[in-house]
């Protein structure tokens, strides 16, 4: 699989660049039990729905959504045509958006080509949004204008696409870079609202003052919107620094328009924020995490979950316990973060006993208020469950696999899809279901 690592790399990066940030001196914490008690698991049954192949397949699928009919969309990070983009080179695979009915028949609605303005490498949990009318929507990591970030195997700047029910694209938003003042490198799912406007983020663009931390285009990213007419507007440009954050993650929306997410890193401790831009395009930072020396978590790279009493959940890749792994500071927690910005974190991983370690997709919210996740690191992770007294429960074990996706089944309490970003032996990926032992 030749591509397949890129995620995984990209999360060794950011686990290193925390690490080159840590406090030199850690605190010793005073946890209560529960945080340091080793998982307890509950029996649940894997079934694959189907195991993707790579080109001209899809390699890589990064998450799902579902149709009323009960048929599953999504993107692969690579796969499709097997090479692509101005260096021709064989394996050099650009991704794929596709479909997967209730037989488990696949269908490969777009293969991603870099011509004439296509897009290169979509990359981001969660993968595509569907409307009421069967369109879907999503963005590529690179590709569209060439001229911006022009180097090494892909080129461009990114895009945000739309695709019809049979599968015809357009392409609706060409980032430039933060050359033109715009964002580059969109990586996070986009949101819709009620009259068809979609919001997202770049980790990318936006200020060129403001240097990434991982390097790659200028800028620390941008949140935007593509109204109905394809017009972008740059909502909010991050600066970084100990004020703002840098590198933004997926967007949530509520039903007065603010629009709430979280940065990797920036905020006062460097450690990532929580924040929240209103529909005029004006930035709070409601959260600053403040690392392993008070017990916090570091580093949040996926989205929010929010409440009906508009209370905010999460998870960190990084954080928690100390002497959880010696390459980084912590294993990462699962946070609930109030309306008056008040944190309380609810569980802190311990990456033993059969726990898990990393967790990096975005939570699913039941209506007992218990949340549900992954966590992957170095080809295998779990889904977890953590209910409202933050007590964990270990769902399932991928032995040899990365998830990196939950979806829930509607009507079949405790039962989801999901996405398995690396399969056995590092396959391409796979769709999976995750049931109850004894339910089907």
């Amino acid at each position: 699989m030749s591509h397949s690592r890129s995620l995984c790399d990209w999360i060794v990066r950011a686990i290193e660049c925390v690490a080159n940030v840590a406090l030199a001196a850690m605190l010793v914490l005073a946890l209560s039990p529960g945080f340091a008690e080793p998982a307890s698991a509950q029996s649940y049954t894997l079934t694959l729905l189907y195991s993707f192949t790579g080109p001209p397949d899809g390699e890589g699928p990064l998450g799902i959504v579902l149709d009323s009919q009960g048929n599953l969309y999504g993107s692969t990070q690579y796969g499709g045509l097997p090479s692509c983009g101005p260096v021709q080179r064989p394996l050099i695979s650009c991704g794929t958006v596709f479909k997967l009915d209730t037989s488990g028949q696949e269908t490969v609605l777009h293969r991603f080509t870099f011509n004439n303005g296509d897009g290169m490498v979509p990359f981001s949990e969660g993968s595509v949004i569907r409307d009421s009318q069967g369109n879907l929507y999503g963005t590529t990591y690179y590709g569209g204008d060439p001229r911006c970030f022009p180097g090494g195997e892909y080129y461009g700047c990114g895009i945000v696409f739309k695709l019809d029910p049979s599968g015809r694209e357009t392409v609706l938003h060409t980032f430039e870079g933060a050359s033109q003042g715009d964002g580059a490198a969109p990586a996070a799912p986009l949101v819709q609202d009620g009259l068809g406007n979609l919001y997202g983020t770049t980790g990318n663009g936006g200020d060129g003052q403001c240097n990434s931390p991982f390097g790659g285009p200028p800028g620390c990213g941008t949140v935007f919107k593509i109204d109905t007419a394809g017009h972008e507007t740059v909502l909010h440009r991050f600066i970084g620094g100990n004020v703002d954050g840098e590198l933004p993650s997926g967007l949530i929306l509520d039903a007065q328009g603010n629009l709430y997410g979280t940065t990797t890193f920036g905020g006062t401790y460097q450690y990532g924020t929580v924040f929240r831009v209103d529909p005029s395009g004006n930035e709070t930072v409601l959260y600053s995490f403040r690392g392993i020396g008070t017990g916090d978590g570091a580093t949040p790279i996926s989205g929010l979950t929010r409440d009906a009493q508009g209370n905010l959940y999460g998870t960190t890749l990084d954080g928690g316990i100390n002497n959880c792994d010696t390459v980084t500071p912590g294993c990462g927690t699962v946070f609930k973060l109030n309306a008056s910005g008040q944190e309380t974190v609810l569980y802190r991983f311990i990456g033993t006993g059969g726990d898990g370690r990393s967790p990096f997709s975005t939570l699913v919210l039941d209506s007992a208020g218990n949340l549900y996740g992954v966590t992957a690191f170095e080809d295998s992770g779990t889904a977890f469950k953590v209910d409202a007294s933050g007590h964990e429960t270990v769902l399932y074990s991928f032995n040899d696999g990365e998830p990196f996706q939950l979806l829930a089944v509607p009507g079949q309490q405790g039962s989801f899809y999901g996405a398995m970003y690396i399969s056995s032996d590092n396959g391409p990926g796979a769709i999976f279901k995750l049931t109850p032992s004894g339910q089907r």
